[in-house]
């Protein structure tokens, strides 16, 4: 198996707080269950991961929140070390949550959690900190599944919504709080 794979992730290596990718192994499209997962961490800007047969894979790359899953074709992996080109991953679509109260109220906090509906399955989710606007980004092209609710609804569950993104679009969603 290939000993390591290195791929340049300069607009991730800023996030100090985020210390890896998840990777999605294909022999072909990026499409369905993939042959294998793995984690890359990341250190000095590339994520590193091995245990790769050598040959021709697709590489599904997720980087967990902020930007959409990038997909690498068709990359030569080879026995030893593989440099790859340094990765450019795009915002993609996002959902924008309008929190809607009465006149004079202080909307609550509010915690949107979206999860793709199909293979391979990825989630971004954030929670408002009281504000009337939320924006989630990170979304290809997709079916997904929102669940929208206040922070403090303990076992409350929100009405699913399904929705369908472009991979680069802005979605609106409100939600009404409202007497």
């Amino acid at each position: 198996a290939g000993d390591e794979v290195r791929l340049p992730v300069p607009q991730l290596a800023a996030m100090r707080d985020l210390t890896g990718v998840r990777v999605a192994l294909y022999r072909g499209s990026a499409v369905g269950q993939p042959e294998r997962w793995l984690y890359a961490p990341i250190a000095d800007g590339v994520a590193r991961f091995g245990g790769v047969e050598p040959g021709r894979w697709t590489l599904w790359i997720d980087p967990t929140r902020d930007f959409a899953p990038l997909v690498l074709e068709q990359v030569e992996i080879t026995a030893g070390a593989t440099e790859l080109a340094p990765a450019r991953f795009e915002i993609g679509a996002s959902i924008r949550v309008r929190v809607l109260v009465a006149e004079g109220q202080t909307p609550p906090r509010v915690y949107v959690n979206a999860r793709r509906r199909t293979a391979p399955e990825y989630f971004r989710s954030a929670s408002s900190r009281g504000t009337a606007d939320l924006v989630v980004a990170g979304f290809d092209r997709g079916t997904f599944e929102i669940d929208l609710r206040r922070v403090m609804d303990f076992g409350a569950r929100g009405e699913p919504r399904v929705v369908e993104l472009d991979g680069h679009s802005e979605l609106v969603l409100d939600l009404d709080l409202r007497p």
